[in-house]
């Protein structure tokens, strides 16, 4: 990434989430009485213990510091996927049906793995690698806006704005849900017609992930993406925090005014020599 600490800094945060979410997903599983996939090779019950806890964490947590500090990047970003994987496999091989477990990983790790293609590639294309890399990794975040957007819309159409039908999910949402959530949730489900806005602009903003791959529209984009997200979470329990944070990291550290190259400097003035005595 950018030779600034504070921007890699902004990436680990979002793949720390990510990988603690896959991590904890691997806690007291259940060995499967057959095995699929990677399993066959993997000892589910020493990773679903305590050691193979403390290794994977102690594991991410040093690869994420060398990634950070900059230490051999590319090398501490594979390794972190690679451990990533392998707890993905774990927990698709006890619960190969239940995707949802290990959602929350897979945009994180796939503009990981998108930085590092990209910036493998840039020297070969005559490109800056941290360029090549955050625009293909924000690439990658853009099309899955977009592809959530259509997906919804090839699915069911419009009727994702369908407002009664969300008042009622939204006010159900409420129900036992504990202070402020069941005040604030039934307060919004009374409202059809406010649930039909603000889910229209909840799918637009999707649909315009595109914009995404613009480098002076990834900040503002980023801050209407997590302001969608934490509404989600409020109204509906569907925090998706792993999308917001990566969304927000990729912004920071590949978003902005591209820099303008300095001219070169103006010769100094020559210092006035005082004048010769008489």
């Amino acid at each position: 990434m950018s030779a600034d600490w504070r921007k890699r800094l902004a990436l680990a945060i979002a793949l720390g989430v990510a990988g603690g979410g896959v991590m904890s997903q691997t806690q007291a599983l259940d060995p499967l009485p057959y095995a699929r996939g990677l399993a066959t090779l993997l000892p589910l019950a020493w990773w679903s213990s305590e050691a193979g806890q403390t290794v994977a964490a102690a594991a991410m947590v040093c690869l994420l510091g060398l990634f950070v500090a900059g230490r051999r990047a590319p090398l501490a970003g594979w390794g972190f996927f690679v451990i990533v994987l392998v707890l993905h496999a774990v927990v698709r091989s006890v619960h190969p049906d239940e995707t949802d477990r290990t959602q929350g990983a897979q945009m994180p790790c796939a503009t990981l793995v998108a930085w590092l293609v990209g910036s493998a590639l840039a020297p070969r294309l005559g490109r800056e690698p941290d360029e090549l890399g955050g625009t293909l990794a924000c690439g990658v975040v853009g099309a899955g806006y977009t592809m959530a957007a259509l997906s919804k819309l090839l699915a069911s159409g419009l009727g994702w704005v369908d407002g009664p039908t969300l008042a009622l999910m939204i006010y159900e949402r409420g129900t036992g849900a504990g202070e402020p959530f069941e005040t604030l949730r039934h307060a919004i489900g009374t409202s059809p017609r406010l649930c039909a806005i603000g889910m229209a602009g909840a799918l637009a903003m999707e649909a315009s992930g595109w914009l995404f791959v613009f480098r002076t529209a990834r900040r503002p984009y980023a801050m209407a993406a997590f302001s969608f997200h934490l509404t989600s979470g409020l109204l509906l329990g569907y925090p998706h925090f792993d999308w917001a944070f990566t969304t927000l990291a990729w912004a920071w550290a590949a978003g902005g005014s591209r820099a303008r190259p300095r001219g070169p400097s103006a010769p100094a003035a020559p210092m006035p020599t005082a004048a010769p005595s008489t």
